[in-house]
């Protein structure tokens, strides 16, 4: 057994009506927050005005930045660093998808650090433990954003989509409350859900995964299986919510460790350069490919995938069951109505060559079990831009 790390410290407080202790947890923290959410609109605005409650009763002040956007940029970002400065922010709350809790964690560096949050991504500074105390409230079951070191951000002007990739943006507390979820649409739940497959998966066979790694993967991935074609077809269903909530925190603590593979590094210039493309819609694209690509590599993994879709796969060779693993994925695609091409959402053949030529600007790639090359990457979008749908 090779040898490996694991650090995962943040608290999880898991479990159906939990957001209600938001206030005494945040209350360790300070008592003045920044609140980061998208901006209010019906399905959200009660959930807001509870947030605020419960924080007031609690004694704390609220300051509300509602400025995240999909795919958060450097300016929404320095928007929310001048709102947390002015107000004395001491801790900072994400509420919302992977977007919200992302755009809090960069806020929490660059209201503390000389120079931008862009100034901290990965290859860059470090963030300091000056970073303010950071608490995510998950809504959606896909980013697992509330248990990792990642916050990613794009840089509009550069069509550049990269990430902070710290220690130090650990949220200090995850709430993870099953019924946030309960409004979430039938297309969002989907989107979000194959993200969480997707972290699962390549934590799975990542070239830097460790045993506790594949455990806590695929026990998420047979919950995936399991229940996110059911939360869709019935978002008010509670115990598919849980198990979806469950298997995207367990996403986050898995890439935490292992890290992601191929298709994020090309998903994140996918939305570097069309912002109009979500993350996972990127990813459910990609996936048809990057799956034939890489299987004869992971053989064996591929295959305990595929077994998991469809126990009839036991009977098969590892080869043949890994082979088949990519028709099950993409029956799962199908099934969630999340079948798509590039071409759909539009995203232009040129753009196609620009997302090939940076998809070793992040390392990502380098996790996977067969290495691509710039060129092997743009046969392969270019296979996604029109096929069949």
């Amino acid at each position: 057994m090779k040898e490996f790390n694991h650090f995962q410290p943040t608290e999880i407080m898991f479990g159906v009506g939990r957001v209600k202790e938001i206030g005494q947890v945040a209350r360790k923290y300070g008592t003045n927050c920044l609140l980061v959410t998208v901006p209010e609109f019906d399905a959200v605005a009660t959930l807001y005005r509870r947030v605020k409650q419960y924080l007031n009763d609690a004694g704390i002040e609220v300051t509300h930045f509602d400025g995240v956007i999909p795919n958060p940029t450097t300016d929404v970002v320095t928007a929310g660093a001048v709102l947390a400065k002015k107000c004395g922010a001491d801790v900072v709350i994400g509420l919302g998808g992977g977007s919200s809790m992302d755009t809090a964690k960069a806020i929490a560096v660059e209201a503390t650090h000389e120079g931008t949050a862009w100034d901290y991504l990965f290859y860059k500074k470090e963030p300091t433990s000056k970073t303010l105390p950071i608490i995510a409230v998950s809504t959606t079951s896909g980013t697992g954003s509330q248990t990792t070191p990642c916050s990613v951000i794009t840089k509009s002007d550069e069509h550049d989509k990269s990430a902070i990739w710290h220690h130090n943006i650990f949220p200090k507390v995850a709430i993870v409350d099953p019924e946030l979820m309960l409004t979430l649409p039938k297309d969002a739940t989907a989107i979000t859900g194959f993200d969480a497959f997707t972290h699962n998966f390549e934590a799975y066979i990542s070239n830097g995964t460790n045993p506790y790694v594949e455990i806590l993967a695929l026990a998420a991935i047979k919950l995936i299986v399991r229940y996110l074609p059911l939360a869709v077809r019935d978002g008010s269903n509670i115990e598919a919510r849980e198990a979806m909530a469950w298997a995207d925190t367990l996403g986050g603590i898995t890439i935490s460790s292992a890290g992601v593979t191929l298709p994020h590094g090309l998903g994140m210039q996918v939305g570097g350069h069309c912002p109009q493309v979500s993350h996972g819609q990127a990813l459910a694209v990609i996936y048809p490919e990057f799956t034939r690509y890489t299987y004869r590599s992971a053989q064996e993994k591929f295959a305990a995938v595929g077994r998991i879709f469809n126990p009839g796969l036991e009977a098969l060779s590892d080869e043949k069951a890994a082979e088949l693993c990519c028709d099950e994925i993409d029956a799962f695609l199908k099934e969630l109505g999340i079948w798509s091409n590039f071409n759909q959402l539009g995203v232009s053949e040129e753009e196609i060559r620009s997302i090939a030529d940076d998809g070793q600007v992040l390392g990502d790639y380098k996790n996977n079990p067969r290495i691509a090359t710039i060129e092997e990457m743009y046969q392969m979008l270019k296979i996604c831009y029109d096929r069949e749908i």
